[in-house]
């Protein structure tokens, strides 16, 4: 199985297990519509949206101006048993001063 790994995020925040999976796993789970739709998004978030007014540097490569977003290799699953949960939170919360 590929989901074996619990995070490293404190128990009040999330409960399930993960896993980064690429293509080949996602066709071995059946997933692979999915992973495809979620890999697709930046592509068409590129060719369809203006972020022109949310730069505020320059893109870090493989990005570019004129396509800021890209994929990652993997993308990451999480499975939920009976009773496991995850918090809405934010990993990098700006606190003001």
């Amino acid at each position: 199985t590929l989901l074996k790994s619990k995070t490293s995020q404190e128990s009040h925040i999330r409960s399930d297990t993960v896993a980064f999976i690429s293509r080949d796993d996602a066709l071995e789970c059946g997933i692979e519509t999915q992973y495809d739709a979620l890999m697709g998004m930046a592509h068409f978030l590129n060719c369809h949206m203006n972020f022109d007014s949310a730069r505020t540097s320059l893109p870090r490569l493989p990005a570019t101006i004129d396509r800021p977003l890209t994929n990652p290799t993997t993308l990451q699953i999480a499975e939920y048993s009976c009773g496991e949960f995850y918090v809405a939170h934010s990993d990098n919360l700006l606190l003001a001063e």
